[in-house]
């Protein structure tokens, strides 16, 4: 299920209360809107059944996405506006900055914003990865998975200091060590002998030898 809404669009900065307060419920009722599908049987009675599921944040419309912003900055028969000096798009994704987009709307992207003066900003709620991030793949005219890093595209992530003290959130899954059960079992007999110092003297040792040469 693919589609891009629109919730606020043209709507002043200093109106942020009222911008949030439309987003909080846009999110709230945003899956029971699209997932959720009314029947009406032969005995007159209603009931909705859940159709369909959300795409990763993967295969999301990143592209469509930045498209449909630009289209509201790139038009050439109006006059730019003085007022500011460049455009900038924020767009917030639940994944870790790897996304599965086409090779063709990817070079026609890049395009656009070689001309317009635009800056996106990508941040993302997930843990950062292992490797370099935003990373687009797509599929090149041989059928060959390519990658490739946008230069036009800068990427931070969410980072919750509370949810970091009280829990550890794994990066990677090593499929194989879990199957051999390595991580649950043979780590416990596992022991690392104590780190001995050579020469080490004991704090009180380098105080007294600290007061008597001074």
């Amino acid at each position: 299920m693919e589609g891009v809404r629109v919730v606020v669009d043209q709507v002043s900065i200093l109106l942020w209360d009222e911008i949030m307060a439309a987003l909080r419920l846009e999110f709230t009722n945003f899956k029971k809107d699209i997932l959720l599908s009314s029947n009406m049987p032969s005995a007159g009675s209603e009931f909705q059944n859940v159709e369909g599921a959300f795409l990763p944040a993967v295969k999301g419309n990143l592209f469509e996405a930045i498209n449909l912003g630009m289209s509201l900055v790139s038009d050439d028969f109006s006059d730019p506006d003085l007022r500011h000096t460049t455009n900038h798009f924020i767009i917030v994704s639940p994944g870790t900055g790897l996304f599965d987009v086409d090779y063709s709307l990817l070079v026609q992207t890049s395009k656009l914003l070689s001309i317009v003066d635009a800056t996106i900003d990508l941040i993302c709620l997930s843990q950062p990865p292992l490797h370099v991030v935003p990373l687009l793949r797509y599929m090149d005219g041989q059928n060959k998975v390519k990658h490739c890093i946008p230069s036009w595209m800068d990427i931070s992530f969410w980072n919750d200091n509370s949810q970091a003290i009280q829990q550890w959130l794994p990066r990677c899954k090593i499929y194989e060590l879990q199957m051999m059960g390595i991580m649950e079992n043979e780590l416990s007999t596992v022991s690392v002998d104590r780190l001995n110092f050579k020469n080490a003297r004991s704090v009180i040792d380098a105080m007294d030898n600290f007061d008597s040469n001074t």
